[in-house]
């Protein structure tokens, strides 16, 4: 925290198709507080050098991140960035973020360069000093003079990221990879891709397609072939085929294509403008072909229906544009008829894009085929235009950002914003504690958010809503004391536990919250491969005698540790909070609430407080009532800070291993997790049952479990996080 970080991504035109990740990751930054400040700033590739005055100013105790590809245009020409960056490694630490694999980077501008190994025992050191290895036994010694500079290179994999980390930090004993760069940068011709022979175009590019067949991933090489049947090709046309027919892809499928000298930029006109949004509008105009004989290769490949999926997606791109403008004929009448547009109107210039369209078609096998493209031949003729001929206007919006201000501006005048994630609501609830063996109530307010689960009135149900509470930052002694009555040997050595604040659901997890979450279908904004498995949305049903359990306000029962933080994987993917099972800390500091005895309640605990089996008693409690199964939530006073059930009724969940004792236990109100745990590392268990004895529904008082086991006495409440606290597992 008590570092600034500057994120510099690179603004050239093969990092647009990186363009969402460059803006998650900028959030994901902001929004951590893992750093004091965050800066992000761009990397103009006309004028790098104006980042370095931008850094001129920068406080001590920073690094520099900078998010790029090395394959732009800027990167071979000049050596402006490289320049650059040998006089920020002198400055600070400064890394590059590569957002391609490892086995690409020797195809970048880092290929000039050598791959190798660098530690550092000088905490926040400056790159110029770093150690400089091989990168593997038997490579030779890289250069260690000042005429190479080094820079740690980084992905988005933990073990990358946290390799940085420990070099940052000084800890010698760790390497981390490197690009050892020349401080002179060699002149490197860009040449059109042509070979100097005079071999037959037609041979050329099929030796340069199995060169690039035999380097790619499958699904670049699937991009590749499709995108041989799309009439234009821009940005928003490549990402439409991919997002639509290899959407496993992602955007280095893209990348591959862009950096594989395959398809060619036809128009290398004025650079991109440092404005975000005029950048953007300027990239998405840009056009793309084939190299020679390139295209008309990869047309063999087609099948009939992949040509013509192809032909309809890219026309339906252009067609929803199209359509959105009035006092012109629709898009598919135009293309019939391209005369229907006279010299000068909007979009005339599309017209070549019918031919386009009838020199793929016409390939195609049928007199229907034929007979169509000879129609869209007909008043279409010149090269493929510009696709997306708009007339665009300029909006003015008013935004914030947090900016460092120089010491000496400390007192200038200026305006600041707020953003608040949670509008806290004020609640009130009945408490209740024992008092010289007495029952005595009395109503709370607590700070609480609401976070909805199902809002469709017109179910039985009705609207599904989970009530989190405020659990306020503190410390206390977790454990129980030895004279504590009941005491097992595993509720100790009494530790102080230091924790942070959190929200906490007011009772366990309801089996109509949980049916709702259940039946949740992933939604299109929410990754593929981190949606949590099918949940089975009514596991009470598969109890033996389900009748005595079931109910919409009852705690739902019989489901895993795993299924548990299945749920709150679907929680946080959702709504974007950080929702996950407490520590077996932060329950019992949630469950005390600033109390110090057996239970919440005081000394002892009764019937008329918990659900639990009152045919035992402890202490001096009284004999109560056996229940002999779960009862709806809520039902029974609350403790002082708003919390229900937190004694009896079930056994709730917690994110932590089970260890015998305390000793070595964190003391900061994080899970105590292994990190090399066997598989089915028993779990905890906090809270106490409807069937437990009162001794083992005590605030002290520990169960575990295997995380698979499904029981009817066993369920769990969720916890929200601060952003910046790491998930466990």
């Amino acid at each position: 925290p008590r570092l600034s970080l500057v994120l510099v991504v690179d603004g050239g035109l093969s990092m647009q198709v990186w363009e969402r990740l460059a803006e998650e990751l900028r959030a994901s930054l902001c929004q951590s507080a893992a750093f004091r400040d965050v800066r992000v700033m761009a990397l103009d590739p006309g004028r790098p050098a104006t980042l370095l005055g931008a850094l001129s100013g920068a406080a001590e105790e920073q690094v520099v991140l900078i998010l790029t590809d090395c394959s732009g245009r800027h990167w071979w020409q000049g050596g402006e960035p490289q320049k650059l960056l040998a006089l920020l490694s002198r400055r600070g630490p400064v890394a590059l973020l590569q957002v391609l694999p490892d086995w690409m980077w020797r195809r970048t501008a880092l290929g000039i360069g050598s791959i190798v190994a660098v530690r550092n025992r000088q905490p926040l050191a400056p790159n110029r000093p770093y150690q400089r290895l091989a990168l593997r036994h038997g490579d030779p010694l890289p250069p260690q003079g000042d005429d190479h500079f080094v820079l740690p290179l980084l992905t988005l994999d933990p073990d990358s990221l946290a390799g940085w980390c420990a070099l940052v930090l000084g800890q010698g004993n760790q390497s981390h990879t490197a690009a050892c760069l020349p401080a002179v940068w060699p002149t490197v011709e860009i040449t059109s891709g042509e070979a100097a022979d005079n071999e037959a175009e037609e041979e050329r590019a099929r030796r340069r397609l199995a060169t690039f067949f035999q380097r790619c991933s499958g699904p670049a090489e699937q991009l590749l072939r499709v995108m041989a049947a799309a009439p234009v090709l821009t940005l928003p046309v490549m990402r439409l085929l991919r997002e639509a027919i290899v959407p496993e892809g992602g955007p280095l499928a893209m990348a591959e294509l862009l950096l594989s000298g395959l398809i060619q930029r036809l128009d290398h006109g004025a650079p991109l403008s440092p404005s975000r949004l005029v950048r953007r509008r300027q990239v998405d105009r840009i056009q793309f072909a084939f190299a020679p004989g390139v295209g008309s290769e990869l047309r063999k490949t087609l099948t009939v229906p992949q040509t013509a999926e192809v032909v309809q997606r890219v026309s339906e791109l252009i067609a929803h544009r199209w359509d959105q403008c009035d006092d012109i004929p629709p898009f598919q009448a135009f293309l019939l008829d391209p005369s229907q547009l006279g010299e000068g109107q909007p979009f005339a210039s599309l017209a070549p894009f019918a031919t386009v369209i009838a020199e793929i078609i016409e390939r195609l096998p049928g007199p229907a085929y034929q007979q169509l493209a000879q129609t869209l031949r007909q008043g279409a003729a010149g090269e493929p235009p510009d696709p997306f001929p708009f007339a665009f206007e300029e909006i003015v919006v008013e935004s914030a950002a947090l900016q460092l201000l120089p010491q000496e501006e400390a007192n200038a005048a200026f305006s600041t914003a707020r953003f608040e994630d949670l509008s806290l609501q004020m609640c009130s609830c009945e408490t209740g504690r024992l008092k010289q063996g007495q029952l005595v109530k009395e109503t709370q307010t607590y700070r609480w958010f609401p976070e909805p689960l199902q809002l469709d009135h017109s179910t039985s149900v009705g609207p599904v809503v989970l009530h989190m509470l405020h659990i306020p930052s503190g410390h206390f002694q977790m454990g129980s004391p030895p004279e504590e009555p009941g005491r097992f040997d595993d509720e100790g050595p009494q530790h102080e536990v230091h924790l942070r604040e959190f929200f906490l659901a007011q009772t366990p997890i309801t089996q109509a919250q949980w049916r709702a979450v259940a039946e949740w279908e992933r939604q299109e904004h929410e990754e593929a491969e981190l949606w949590p498995e099918k949940l089975d949305p009514d596991p009470v049903d598969k109890l033996s005698n389900p009748d005595r359990f079931r109910g919409n306000e009852r705690p739902v029962v019989n489901v895993s540790w795993r299924e548990a933080m299945a749920f709150c994987q679907r929680l946080r993917l959702r709504t974007g909070k950080n929702y996950t099972l407490p520590s077996e800390a932060q329950w019992e500091y949630a469950c005390r609430a600033g109390t110090t005895t057996p239970f919440h309640f005081g000394a002892t605990i009764s019937t008329e407080l918990a659900n639990y089996n009152g045919r035992q008693t402890y202490g001096a409690g009284p004999v109560g009532e056996y229940r002999e199964q779960i009862t709806d939530v809520a039902s029974f006073p609350a403790n002082a800070w708003g919390l229900h059930d937190m004694h009896g009724n079930v056994w709730e969940w917690c994110a932590d291993h089970w260890h015998a004792n305390y000793d070595g236990a964190p003391e900061d109100g994080r899970p105590w997790l292994e990190e090399i745990a066997p598989e089915g590392k028993e779990r905890l268990l906090r809270g106490g049952s409807w069937n437990h004895v009162p001794r083992n529904c005590r605030s002290a008082f520990r169960g575990r479990l295997h995380p698979d086991d499904r029981v009817d006495v066993r369920g769990f409440r969720v916890c929200c996080l601060p952003q910046d606290l790491i998930l466990y597992t």
